[in-house]
C-alpha cells in the first residue's frame, strides 16, 4: 500500500485519539498489575503461549498471502517474522510446560524460560523493524527473486541460530533481582518495536490504511509489554507475566484485525472497481456505436465535400482521398492508395512543398499553401493547401490536408493584378494630375503628378484622407467642394481653372466624373490637364508669326553683314600680323614678336568663334546645306583623329578607334565634312577634360544588317554633373561656371555638333558621372526605308535643331 493512498479507505482519516487512549490504559494497567501481583500458574501460562503461537502462525501465513497477491515487500518481512516467531514461541510453550524431559531439563529453569520468551519476541521485533526500513510498500517496485530468497534464508538462519544457542550454549542469567528492572534483556525487543513504531508513524499512511493503523496498535502494545510489564516479571508465571502474555495475544490479534479489515476493504474496492469496469465497458460500447455512426457520417460528409481532401503518412503516401480529389486529378480511389503524393501529382514546386510538409511535421503550421499540381493527364491545377498532423506519442502518424482548386481564382487574380499594374503605370506615367475623393470630399487616391502639384503649392505631400481645406486655400477649397457636390448630383462635367503656381499663371482643364456605388454616388474622380502652353499659344499665335518673320529677315541680313564685315577685316589683321612675325628686316625685338604672336593667336580664336556663331546661325536658320556622299564611318573616324593629332600628342591620354560588330561594315550616305567636324569637336572636348587615361571612339554595328548604329566618344576625364547634362548642349553653356577659365572654349561646340547631327537626321546624347568620365553618342537611324539622311531630316521637319517640338498651327 502507498502512504496516503485513500483509495483503501473511503472514510475519513483515522484519528490518533485511540492511540493515546491505549497508551494511557497500558500505562495505568502496568502500574496496577505491578502493585497487585498474582500467584504463579503454569497451566494458564501454557494456554496463553499456545494461543499466541497459533495467532502468530495465522498472521504470518495471511501476511505472506497478502505479499504474493501484491508483491509488497513490507508483508514479506511481517509474514516471515510472525512465522519464525510462531515456531520459537511454540518451542517456548513446550519447554515451559514440562512436557519434555519430565521437567528435569535445563531449559525448564527460570532463565531458560525467560530467554526462549525473549528470543521469540526479539525475532519478531527485528523483522518488524526490517519491514519499516528494508521493505517497500510500492506495488510497482516488486522485489526480485534474490531479495525474496534472502528474506526467507535470513528468517531460517536466525530461527536455527536461536535453537542452537538454546541447545548447545550455556545461557547467562535472565533475572537480576539486584536491579530495579529484573529482566533488562526485555528492553532489546522493546527498542526494536519502538523503532518500528516510530518508522511507521513517520510514514503517515496509518491515517488512511487500516492495516498500518492496527499494526501501530500492535507495536505500541509490544513496546509496553516488554518495557513496562515483562521487564519487571519475577518469573514466567507470575501475574505481571500473565498480563504480558495477554498483551502479546492482543498485539497478535491487532495485526490479525488489521489484515482482516484490509482484506475486507480490498475486496470492497475490487468489487467497486469491477462495477466501474463494467460501467466503463458499457459506456465504451455505446461510444463505439456512436463513433461508428459518427465516422460513417463523417466519411459521407468528406466524400461529398466540394473541397479536395486527402490523408497521407509522414512520407507522403496516400491513405485516403475523397471523390472531389479523384474527380479533379483523374484517378480512381483504390488506384492511388499507397502511392506517393509527390510522384503521383508531380508538383512544379516539389522541393518547396516537401519543405512545407516537413516544417508541419516538426510542429509548424500550413495554411493556404499555394502549389501547382498536375492531373493524371499532365494538366496543371493550382491548389491552396491547408494541413495539420495527427500524432501518437509525439510521432506523426497522418497528415490531413484540405485542398481547394483555386486555378480560376488565381488566374483571375493574376489578370486583375496585371490590369491594376498597367493602370497604375499608366496613371503614374502621365503628366496629368489624377485624384479621387469619397462622398465626404476626403482624398482616396492620387498620382505622382498630383502629389508634386500639391507639394509645390503647399510645401507638404498630400495623404489619403486629406480634405480640400488641407490641400487648397480657403477660396479654392470652397470651389472644389462645390464642384464635387455638383458632379455627384448631376454627373460628369469639365471646368477650366486658372491658378498661380510658382509665381506663374497656369491654366488647368479639369474633368470630373462621379464614382458610382450601386445606386448612390460614392465619390468623384478628377483628371486635370495643364493647358497653359496651349492657351498662350492661342493668344500669341498671330504675333509670334509676325515676329518670327521679322526676326528671320533680320537674322538673314545680320548673317550677310557678319559674313563680310567681320571676317574680311579680321583676316587682314591676321595676315598683317603673320607678315610682321616673319621679321625679314630683323628690326623687331623679341618682345615685339611676342605681342604680334598674341595678336595672331587671339585673332585666330576670334575668327573661329565668328565661324562657329555663323555655322550655328546657318543651321538654326535652315541655310546650311548638306553635301551628301557615301563614306565609310571607320575611315572617317580615323581621318578625324588625324586632324587632332597635335592635340593628342600633347596629352597623356591614349586615343583609339574600336569597331564592335561584324568585320564587314556598310557605308552610309552622309555629309562627311560635317560628320567629321562633329567627331573632331567631341574628341577635342574629350582631350580637353582628360589629363590621363584613355579616349575611345567606338563604332557599333548591327550584326544582322552590317549597318552602323552608333558612334560614341568615351573618355575617363572629370565627368559632368547630372544637373548639367541638358545644359551643355545649349549655346555658350558649359558643365560648370569655371570651366571656360580653366579649360578654355566658347561653349558653342556641343550646340553646333548636336545641331549638325539633327540636320543630318542623327541624334547626339550624353551619359556621364562626375569623376567617371563622359560618353557622347551619335545615334544613326535605320535607312532601310528611306536610304537617305536628307529624307530623314525632312521627315523630322517638325523639330527644330535644338529638339523643341513645334505645335502645328
Amino acid at each position: 500500500m502507498m502512504a496516503g493512498d485513500s483509495s483503501q479507505d473511503p472514510h475519513k482519516e483515522r484519528s490518533a485519539t485511540v492511540y493515546w487512549v491505549i497508551l494511557a490504559v497500558l500505562f495505568v494497567f502496568a502500574i496496577i498489575v505491578r502493585r497487585f501481583p498474582f500467584a504463579d500458574n503454569e497451566a494458564r501460562h501454557v494456554i496463553w503461549e499456545f494461543i499466541s503461537t497459533t495467532l502468530a502462525l495465522i498472521v504470518g501465513s495471511l501476511s505472506l498471502v497478502r505479499f504474493y497477491s501484491k508483491k509488497q515487500e513490507t508483508f514479506l518481512f511481517i509474514g516471515t517474522g510472525f512465522l519464525g516467531t510462531g515456531l520459537l514461541n511454540g518451542y517456548h510453550a513446550v519447554m515451559t510446560s514440562g512436557l519434555i524431559g519430565g521437567g528435569s531439563t535445563e531449559l525448564q529453569t527460570a532463565d531458560g524460560a525467560a530467554w526462549t520468551w525473549t528470543a521469540s519476541r526479539l525475532f519478531l521485533s527485528m523483522f518488524l523493524f526490517g519491514s519499516v526500513f528494508l521493505g517497500s510498500d510500492e506495488s510497482d517496485s516488486e522485489p526480485s527473486h534474490a531479495q525474496e530468497l534472502f528474506v526467507y534464508v535470513l528468517a531460517a538462519v536466525l530461527t536455527a541460530a536461536f535453537f542452537l544457542v538454546f541447545t548447545f550454549f550455556p545461557l547467562p542469567p535472565a533475572y537480576h533481582p539486584e536491579f530495579v528492572v529484573w529482566r533488562p534483556a526485555e528492553f532489546i525487543p522493546a527498542t526494536f518495536f519502538f523503532a518500528a513504531w516510530v518508522g511507521y508513524i513517520r510514514r503517515g499512511d496509518w491515517r488512511t490504511e487500516p492495516f498500518k493503523y492496527w499494526l501501530l496498535i500492535s507495536l505500541m502494545i509490544s513496546v509496553f509489554l516488554h518495557g513496562m510489564y515483562m521487564a519487571y516479571a519475577t518469573s514466567e508465571f507470575d501475574g505481571i507475566a500473565d498480563a504480558a502474555h495477554l498483551l502479546k495475544i492482543g498485539s497478535h490479534l491487532s495485526v490479525l484485525a488489521g489484515l482482516m479489515i484490509s482484506v475486507f476493504v480490498t475486496f470492497r474496492s475490487e468489487a467497486s472497481a469491477l462495477e466501474t469496469v463494467r460501467q466503463t465497458n458499457l459506456a465504451m460500447a455505446r461510444e463505439v456505436e456512436v463513433r461508428a455512426e459518427t465516422e460513417h457520417r463523417l466519411r459521407d460528409f468528406l466524400d461529398n465535400a466540394n473541397d479536395l481532401i486527402q490523408i497521407t503518412d509522414a512520407e507522403g503516401s496516400l491513405a485516403y482521398v475523397n471523390r472531389a480529389w479523384t474527380a479533379t486529378f483523374g484517378f480512381e480511389e483504390e488506384a492511388v492508395k499507397g502511392e506517393n503524393l509527390y510522384s503521383l501529382l508531380r508538383p512544379s514546386n516539389r522541393v518547396e512543398l516537401e519543405t512545407a510538409f516537413r516544417r508541419l511535421a516538426e510542429g509548424g503550421s500550413m495554411e493556404r499553401f499555394i502549389s501547382e499540381l498536375h492531373t493524371g493527364d499532365g494538366d496543371p491545377v493550382i491548389c491552396a493547401i491547408s494541413a495539420n498532423c495527427s500524432r501518437v506519442s509525439g510521432e506523426v502518424v497522418a497528415v490531413r490536408s484540405i485542398i481547394r482548386n483555386v486555378t480560376e481564382t488565381v488566374m483571375a487574380e493574376r489578370e486583375l493584378a496585371g490590369s491594376r499594374a498597367n493602370l497604375n503605370a499608366l496613371v503614374e506615367s502621365t503628366g496629368d494630375v489624377i485624384w479621387s475623393v469619397n462622398s465626404d470630399h476626403a482624398l482616396i487616391t492620387f498620382n505622382a503628378a498630383f502629389a508634386l502639384a500639391v507639394e509645390s503649392r503647399t510645401g507638404f505631400e498630400p495623404s489619403v484622407g486629406d480634405g480640400p481645406e488641407d490641400l487648397y486655400p480657403s477660396d479654392q477649397a470652397i470651389w472644389f467642394q462645390q464642384a464635387y457636390d455638383e458632379v455627384m448630383r448631376t454627373g460628369r462635367l469639365s471646368k477650366i481653372r486658372s491658378e498661380e503656381m510658382d509665381g506663374e499663371l497656369r491654366h488647368l482643364e479639369l474633368f470630373f466624373s462621379p464614382i458610382r456605388d450601386q445606386a448612390d454616388s460614392a465619390g468623384v474622380v478628377v483628371f486635370g490637364k495643364d493647358i497653359t502652353r496651349r492657351r498662350r499659344a492661342e493668344v500669341d499665335l498671330v504675333s509670334a508669326k509676325n515676329e518670327a518673320e521679322a526676326a528671320n529677315r533680320a537674322k538673314s541680313q545680320f548673317l550677310a553683314n557678319m559674313s563680310h564685315e567681320l571676317r574680311t577685316p579680321l583676316n587682314s589683321v591676321i595676315g598683317f600680323a603673320n607678315i610682321l612675325l616673319k621679321n625679314k628686316k630683323k628690326n623687331l625685338k623679341s618682345s615685339d614678336l611676342g605681342l604680334l604672336d598674341r595678336i595672331q593667336v587671339n585673332g585666330n580664336h576670334l575668327l573661329g568663334l565668328i565661324n562657329e556663331i555663323l555655322d550655328l546661325a546657318k543651321v538654326e536658320s535652315g541655310r546650311m546645306d548638306l553635301e551628301l556622299m557615301t563614306v565609310d564611318v571607320g575611315n572617317l573616324a580615323h581621318e578625324a583623329l588625324a586632324l587632332v593629332e597635335g592635340q593628342i600628342r600633347s596629352r597623356k591620354a591614349e586615343v583609339e578607334v574600336r569597331v564592335e560588330g561584324p568585320e564587314t561594315m556598310k557605308e552610309i550616305e552622309t555629309d562627311p565634312a560635317k560628320l567629321k567636324q562633329v567627331i573632331v569637336n567631341l574628341v577635342g572636348n574629350a582631350l580637353k577634360f582628360t589629363e590621363s587615361g584613355e579616349i575611345v571612339v567606338r563604332i557599333e554595328i548591327n550584326e544582322a544588317t552590317g549597318q552602323p548604329t552608333t558612334l560614341s566618344v568615351s573618355d575617363t576625364g572629370i565627368g559632368i554633373p547630372k544637373a548639367r547634362l541638358g545644359a551643355i548642349f545649349e549655346a555658350f553653356q558649359q558643365a560648370e561656371a569655371g570651366t571656360t577659365r580653366q579649360f578654355g572654349g566658347t561653349g558653342l561646340g556641343l550646340a553646333i555638333s548636336r545641331s549638325m547631327c539633327r540636320l543630318m537626321g542623327y541624334d547626339l546624347t550624353v551619359e556621364s558621372e562626375v569623376g567617371q568620365g563622359a560618353t557622347f553618342k551619335i545615334v544613326f537611324p535605320s535607312f532601310e526605308s528611306s536610304g537617305s539622311p536628307s529624307e530623314t531630316a525632312l521627315q523630322r521637319g517638325s523639330q527644330r535643331p535644338d529638339g523643341e517640338e513645334v505645335e502645328p498651327l
